[in-house]
């Protein structure tokens, strides 16, 4: 079950995604290669284009009517939001998909770790990463990713004051530079398990420093 909280408002940001050696758009999105990882480098990614077509359903989908509850939690519209391990979210759920199978077609093959993306870029990032080893193992080959280390990246490519949405069965800590907002428990209702999802807001440097 999904609480429902206060109205809380939308600011449309119509800013593009653009990066000098980076064509980010949503015609000319990148299929994968192994580039190797590093602090804003993707760690998957080539110039060939992407597959398209809904993604199979995979474990761990969101509950129904998730996304736009969250986009509130995230004080943004839907189509703004970057979503990590994005999985099975199609292209009409709006946003940008990332996620590392090119077989769930996502809009960026890439990993969370090492995102293809300059510092400071999204105003809200909604990540969902696998929740164990066998999670990870079973659905990504891939293992464990270390919440610290997927926080990390996703607090730096979300601008200051933007917030990221972290579902989990655990509550992060959370990086330098952020704070918990709030956390919300989401079940898809009697006999499933409960995720937290734990909103954590990027931090807006201080202009002025108070003296004495």
């Amino acid at each position: 079950m999904i609480e429902e909280s206060d109205d809380l408002s939308i600011r449309p940001d119509e800013k593009k995604f653009t990066r000098a050696n980076l064509p980010i758009n949503r015609e000319s999105f990148a299929r994968s290669r192994h580039l190797g990882s590093g602090r804003g480098r993707a760690a998957l990614w080539s110039e060939h284009p992407v597959l398209t077509g809904d993604p199979p359903t995979v474990l761990g989908a969101f509950p129904l009517n998730f996304l736009p509850w969250a986009a509130r939690m995230l004080r943004v519209p839907s189509r703004e939001i970057l979503h990590l391990c994005s999985g099975a979210l199609r292209k009409s759920d709006g946003g940008i998909r990332v996620d590392l199978r090119l077989e769930q077609f996502p809009d960026f093959v890439a990993d969370a770790r090492a995102l293809p993306f300059p510092d400071s870029q999204f105003p809200a990032v909604l990540l969902d990463p696998p929740y164990s080893l066998e999670y990870a193992e079973a659905l990504y080959g891939t293992d464990y990713p270390r919440p610290a280390h997927l926080l990390k990246e996703a607090l730096r490519v979300v601008r200051p004051g933007g917030r990221i949405g972290f579902m989990h069965f655990l509550i992060p800590h959370t990086p330098p530079g952020s704070h918990i907002v709030t956390i919300r428990g989401v079940t898809q209702g009697c006999g499933y398990r409960i995720r937290a999802l734990t909103v954590i807001e990027k931090e807006q440097p201080r202009l002025f420093e108070r003296n004495g």
